[in-house]
C-alpha cells in the first residue's frame, strides 16, 4: 500500500507539472498568436500612428524580404522603446510599436509631450531640460534603424523561444529533480529535489538572458546591414541613449543588486551594442 500511495502522489504531481507547462506555453504564446493583446498593453492612447509612418514600416519590411508586410499593424508605444509581437505568417499578423518620440519633429514637440524624470516634471528652461529636448527628437536614420530592428525580430521568428523555453525548462527540471536524487541523495530526496529544482530556475534565467542578448545582437546586425544609413542610425541611437543614461542614472556599484539584475537582462549593454554596430560600419553602395 505504501508503494502504491507513493506512486499515486508522483503521478498526481507529474500531472500538475505537465498542466503547468501547458499553461505556460499558452500564456506566453497568446500575445504573439493574438498580437492585439501585446498592443493594448503598451499603446499610447489617443495617438494613433500616422498612415505615412505605417506605410513606411511596410516598405522597409518589404525591402527586408519579410513575407506579407501588409499584415503589420503599427502603433505608438507609451514608453521610449520599440516592441514587436506576432508574425506576418500567422493569421492575426504582427504588430510593431514605435516609441512616441518618432512623432517629435522639433524640441518643442518633446516639451509639449510633458515627459517626466523619475516622476518629476522637467524644467525645460534649464540646461538639462534643453539638452533633453534635443536628445528626444530622433533623426530619420534613428527611426529607420528602430523599424528595421523590429522587422528583423519578426523575420527571425524571435518570439518562439520564449513560449518554448519556460515549459521545456520546467519539464526538464521536474524530471531531473525527480529521478537524480534517488541515486545522488538517497537519504535526503526532498532536499535534493528542492536543490535541483532551484538550479533549474538559475539555468532558465541564464538561458533566457543569453538567447535574448544573442537575438538582440542579430537584429541589430540584420538592420545595420540593410543600409549604410541604418547602421549610422543605430550608432547614433546607442550614443544618445548612453548620454541620457549618464545624465539621469547613477552608475551602480560593482557588486550592486542593479548590476545583478542587469546580468540577467535579455538586452545586451548599450556599450556592447554600440561597439558591434561600429564594427559593421563599412562603406556600402548606398552610403550617402
Amino acid at each position: 500500500p505504501y508503494v502504491l500511495q507513493a506512486m499515486a502522489r508522483i503521478y498526481r504531481m507529474r500531472g500538475k507539472v505537465y498542466w503547468s507547462a501547458a499553461a505556460l506555453l499558452c500564456l506566453s504564446s497568446l500575445p504573439h498568436a493574438v498580437p492585439s493583446i501585446a498592443r493594448k498593453s503598451c499603446e499610447l492612447r489617443g495617438s494613433p500612428a500616422p498612415e505615412e509612418l505605417a506605410a513606411h514600416v511596410q516598405r522597409i519590411a518589404a525591402a527586408m524580404d519579410l513575407p506579407h508586410p501588409d499584415r503589420i499593424r503599427v502603433f505608438i508605444t507609451s514608453g521610449f522603446s520599440s516592441v514587436s509581437a506576432g508574425s506576418t505568417s500567422l493569421p492575426q499578423g504582427a504588430v510593431i510599436g514605435l516609441p512616441r518620440t518618432v512623432l517629435f519633429r522639433t524640441a518643442e514637440d518633446a516639451r509639449l509631450s510633458e515627459p517626466t524624470l523619475e516622476g518629476r516634471p522637467v524644467d525645460w528652461g534649464s540646461e538639462v531640460g534643453q539638452r533633453l529636448a534635443q536628445l528626444l527628437v530622433p533623426s530619420t536614420e534613428q527611426t529607420n534603424f528602430s523599424i528595421a530592428h523590429e522587422v528583423a525580430h519578426l523575420r527571425h521568428w524571435d518570439f518562439l523561444y520564449r513560449p518554448l523555453l519556460a515549459p521545456l525548462t520546467l519539464l526538464l527540471g521536474y524530471h531531473t529533480a525527480t529521478f537524480v536524487p534517488k541515486y545522488v541523495f538517497p537519504r535526503r530526496k526532498t532536499a535534493g529535489f528542492a536543490l535541483l529544482f532551484a538550479l533549474t530556475l538559475v539555468v532558465y534565467a541564464q538561458l533566457s538572458s543569453s538567447i535574448g542578448r544573442w537575438q538582440e545582437h542579430r537584429a541589430d546586425r540584420t538592420a545595420a546591414l540593410c543600409r549604410h544609413s541604418y547602421c549610422l542610425g543605430g550608432i547614433e541611437s546607442m550614443k544618445r541613449r548612453m548620454l541620457l543614461d549618464s545624465m539621469f542614472r547613477k552608475p551602480p556599484s560593482k557588486f550592486s543588486f542593479q548590476n545583478f539584475v542587469a546580468s540577467l537582462s535579455t538586452h545586451p549593454s548599450l556599450d556592447e551594442r554600440l561597439k558591434r554596430l561600429e564594427d559593421l560600419l563599412i562603406p556600402s553602395a548606398d552610403a550617402e
